[in-house]
């Protein structure tokens, strides 16, 4: 099944403060972002605010995936959104990265948080996706 026929995933795509804003508390398991770079009008993607909002959405023990820049261009920026995230996600806070040749030092990062609960170990998953039947097959 793709992700866009199962009837657990909610795919959005258009104002994501307008759309956390008006969810109820509790609503999701996981909010997964690729968002824009935080300039201009997107500058509170990456507010206190604003992650205090997904904090809401989720349900405890809720997981945010959520793009977080390059380390190697935007050090302070990651620096900054971890010591919010820190205090407004009550579980574990980590940063990871992958790389990716068509961005800019061919790295993006990404923000894993959990709203509470036990520190999760993201570097040793329980269910490895190479486990996951079909996981890795390529589909056109």
């Amino acid at each position: 099944m793709t992700p866009e026929k199962d009837p657990r995933v909610n795919l959005h795509v258009g104002d994501v403060v307008e759309f956390l804003r008006h969810t109820p508390p509790g609503k999701y398991d996981a909010i997964i972002m690729d968002s824009s770079d935080p300039v201009g009008p997107t500058q509170e993607l990456v507010e206190r605010p604003f992650f205090e909002t997904i904090a809401r959405a989720l349900m405890p023990g809720g997981i945010l995936c959520n793009m977080a820049e390059s380390m190697w261009l935007h050090t302070h920026l990651i620096q900054y959104v971890i010591s919010i995230c820190r205090e407004t996600f009550k579980g574990s806070v980590h940063y990871a990265w992958a790389n990716v040749s068509t961005y800019p030092n061919g790295v993006i990062g990404f923000l894993l948080c959990v709203t509470e609960g036990p520190p999760v170990d993201f570097k040793h998953p329980i269910n490895p996706i190479e486990k996951l039947e079909g996981a890795l097959e390529y589909q056109r």
